[in-house]
């Protein structure tokens, strides 16, 4: 237990210590002169895309405005905020940068639109979340870009399930899964079918449920990710330990418990170990 106890120590030490260096490298962004801001805007957005917060494409070159510059970096930095839990610091960017991006470029408009609702998310605040999500889809309207509208439809599944709107929940979560098997996107398509079959557990529909975990576990196994995998097949344990079949859930269960523990996750390890 106690060497445990070293290495979460450890491993937060290091998170809070590259959080820190990056709020630093911020601070010295905003506060250099115009000349060396844009060495240190470069820098940081080189960070910035190695940790993938950068969907839409950034072309960095010497024709590249600083106002653009400055917006991606306020959104990637209000994104370090909500990784690292600071909701309200990343909403209160998120906003602040919002007035930054230009009309015409509805991309943006989405990409902050989609930060400030898992903004109002963390926070609590599903109602919120839900006008963002609302705005979002009259985005999708002039962009007609699935990739995106998928992340919509995906947010106001998870929204209406905490809203107790399950019967919305499931055609939004339905739509989302038949646009990723349309576009082939099986790592996404595997996030999908995890979110409808949250929903089809609380709606009793446990067959379908443990239907989508399996397809979801599949997609995950053949993609190498092992973490993902064993998470589903805990849920997919706590389903049938719903229905009371407990000879079913032995085989999932016990797998998860050995991935966990070859994964080195502790926190889920013991949890599975609970639970078998």
């Amino acid at each position: 237990m106690k060497k445990y106890i070293i290495l979460i120590a450890a491993l937060l030490t290091a998170f809070l210590a590259e959080a820190q260096n990056v709020d630093s490298l911020y601070l010295d962004y905003q506060q250099a002169s115009r000349g060396e801001a844009r060495d240190k805007a470069l820098n940081l957005i080189t960070i910035f895309q190695s940790k993938d917060y950068l969907d839409t494409p950034l072309a960095l070159n010497e024709n590249v405005e600083d106002d653009y510059l400055n917006m991606v970096i306020d959104f990637c930095m209000a994104t370090e905020y909500y990784i690292g839990g600071r909701a309200q610091e990343s909403l209160d960017l998120a906003k602040q940068a919002y007035e930054k991006v230009p009309h015409d470029s509805l991309v943006w408009q989405f990409e902050f639109l989609s930060l400030m609702g898992m903004d109002y998310q963390l926070m609590g605040q599903c109602d919120l979340a839900v006008d963002c999500c609302e705005q979002e889809m009259k985005l999708h309207e002039q962009l007609g870009r699935d990739d995106f509208l998928s992340i919509t439809l995906n947010a106001l599944a998870v929204l209406n399930s905490r809203l107790k709107l399950y019967d919305e929940a499931l055609g939004y979560a339905d739509r989302a899964v038949a646009i990723e098997r349309k576009l082939g996107r099986e790592d996404r398509l595997a996030v999908r079918l995890g979110v409808r079959a949250d929903v089809l557990k609380v709606l009793k529909r446990y067959d379908e449920a443990v239907e989508d975990i399996d397809e979801a576990v599949a997609l995950d196994e053949e993609a190498g990710r092992y973490r993902k995998m064993a998470l589903r097949k805990l849920i997919k344990a706590n389903i049938l330990m719903e229905q009371g079949r407990y000879e079913e859930m032995l085989p999932p269960i016990t797998e998860s418990v050995k991935q966990f523990e070859a994964l080195g996750d502790h926190y889920y390890y013991a949890t599975a170990l609970c639970n078998l």
